[in-house]
């Protein structure tokens, strides 16, 4: 799993992505000054899954939710449905 992250006015963006035959990646945005604090709860969190062609198959928030209250560390462990 790679990762790198990049600022904006509004929110700092931290991406994740995980390459196979599925790829998968996640997209985190928080407030700019909490960027690092990957272990709180600030983040809000979404999954964008591809399928052998690179094509988007899905985009889906963590639990359903755009609420910045999901952490950053276990976004593979929420529910993307």
């Amino acid at each position: 799993m790679s990762w790198y992250y990049q600022s904006t006015d509004q929110y700092s963006q931290r991406i994740a992505y995980k390459a196979g035959t599925d790829f998968e990646e996640y997209i985190g945005e928080t407030h700019p000054k909490d960027q690092h604090r990957t272990a709180v709860a600030i983040w809000r969190i979404k999954k964008i899954a591809y399928d052998g062609t690179n094509r988007i198959v899905s985009i889906l928030w963590a639990d359903r939710s755009e609420k910045f209250n999901f952490v950053w560390n276990l976004r593979a462990t929420y529910n993307y449905t």
